[in-house]
């Protein structure tokens, strides 16, 4: 498995997996309807503010995860100066518990290193158990200064990995 910036012949499959990876979640199904599923899908959307990375193996995406380079970024959610951000982490669900997501987060790490970066932050919500155990395991503390509230009642639950360079 490689881990690298998506290419124009992937966008329709690197927003597949994302999708596909968030309805997994039963509590997502309403935000998902409610126009949330169009958001994820746009990889080329992200692209243009962003830098998407995708994990391949072979010729197939089997993950996909959005790198916010700086606070400038209409993406950045929280960021402050010398802050990155990584969004919509996804694992194609029949590929899970193989390392991707983990390959994912570090190759944002990395990227926030090479960037300079001080801080690499994200949020999650509670109903993303299985994801908020890897940002933990990954050395990411939680900062709830940072919390936020992206609809009314759902806290997005703000982890921060500092310096990034701790997982490359």
């Amino acid at each position: 498995m490689k881990v690298r910036p998506v290419r124009d012949d992937e966008l329709d499959r690197a927003g597949a997996v994302t999708v596909a990876a968030y309805e997994t979640i039963p509590e997502m199904r309403d935000f998902l309807a409610d126009g949330y599923a169009l958001e994820l899908g746009d990889v080329a959307g992200r692209g243009a503010h962003a830098e998407v990375l995708v994990a391949v193996e072979g010729d197939q995406v089997v993950g996909c995860v959005t790198f916010v380079p700086d606070h400038r970024s209409p993406l950045a959610e929280q960021l402050g100066p010398g802050d990155c951000g990584m969004r919509m982490l996804a694992v194609d669900p029949g590929e899970r518990r193989r390392g991707i997501g983990r390959a994912l987060v570090t190759a944002c790490a990395r990227r926030a290193t090479e960037l300079g970066r001080t801080r690499l932050v994200l949020t999650s919500s509670d109903v993303m158990a299985a994801a908020q155990r890897l940002y933990d395991d990954l050395g990411f503390e939680r900062t709830p200064a940072l919390d936020w509230e992206p609809v009314s009642g759902v806290v997005a639950r703000a982890f921060v990995l500092e310096p990034p360079s701790r997982l490359t």
